[in-house]
């Protein structure tokens, strides 16, 4: 996605599921760019603020694979040569602490059977 249109990087209390350097799973895409979803991102910068998707943020693939996105004037989809901006909500983070939990659980939930 191109850079939003309106920006508003001073609010400090936002409520974002993500923030700056979280690893995040992308869960959804524009269409054409489907082929990002279930790569793994850096949350690299703060959030951005854009009228129709919400809060953003500048993500980096963590691996060196380029990312799809759709210029959102043309509605071309190409390849990113610059700043990727993803929507919160497309975004899922990944949080040490529940990745141990979620461990920890599966390992319980195996030692009952």
């Amino acid at each position: 996605m191109e850079k939003p249109s309106r920006i508003d990087t001073d609010n400090e209390s936002i409520t974002t599921r993500c923030k700056p350097g979280d690893l995040a799973i992308v869960i959804r895409e524009d269409p054409g760019c489907e082929i990002n979803i279930g790569r793994i991102v850096i949350v690299s910068a703060k959030a951005l603020y854009e009228p129709r998707f919400g809060w953003m943020w500048v993500v980096k693939p963590l691996d060196q694979g380029p990312m799809l996105c759709i210029n959102d004037k043309t509605e071309v989809v190409h390849i990113a040569t610059r700043d990727v901006y993803q929507p919160d909500d497309w975004l899922q983070p990944i949080r040490f602490d529940q990745a141990v939990q979620s461990t920890s659980l599966v390992r319980e939930k195996e030692a009952m059977q």
